[in-house]
């Protein structure tokens, strides 16, 4: 018997379910030139806890699938993986997983040696500088990139994202 190939799910047009997001189009074409199957999810469905329904289009029974769309949180691809699992479906990531690989802290330790350095803070509140200070210390002089998790905010480069001197950092 010959292996299923794996279905990959895209996000539909939020104002059309029948059609693919326009900035998935070229993927779903070259899938399909691959000779893949392909199939869509509402994403908007899914951020809205609806995931059930998100999938709805999804053939059932369809074996192995892998996700390419939109960044989900943890719990959100958590509820859409459970919901293509009644219908047959298997995404080829688990929700441990997609959480691994979603949050710098959680993949760090296998991308370490492949990466900048990379320090970070949970906040639970106020920001405490004298902890941050004592965080990027041992970066000395070299210039920083402040991430959130996950993104960053680089539209707001100067503002937001870039520290000239982690040694320069709180003065003035």
């Amino acid at each position: 018997m010959t292996p299923r190939k794996p279905l990959i799910l895209l996000p539909c047009e939020p104002f059309d379910p029948r059609e693919v997001d326009p900035d998935f189009e070229a993927e779903q074409r070259a899938a399909e030139a691959a000779g893949l199957d392909t199939a869509l999810i509402d994403h908007s469905r899914v951020v809205e806890g609806a995931a059930t329904t998100a999938v709805a289009r999804a053939p059932e029974e369809a074996g192995l699938a892998v996700y390419r769309g939109w960044m989900l949180t943890p719990n959100q691809y958590e509820s859409m993986h459970a919901a293509l699992l009644l219908r047959g479906t298997t995404l080829i990531n688990t929700p441990e997983q997609y959480r691994a690989c979603h949050y710098l802290p959680e993949s760090y330790q296998w991308i370490e040696g492949h990466t900048p350095r990379s320090a970070w803070l949970p906040l639970d509140g106020a920001l405490d500088l004298e902890r941050l200070k004592r965080c990027i210390a041992p970066f000395g002089d070299s210039s920083l990139i402040v991430k959130d998790y996950v993104k960053s905010q680089k539209h707001y480069w100067q503002e937001a994202c870039f520290i000239p001197s982690a040694s320069g950092f709180g003065r003035g």
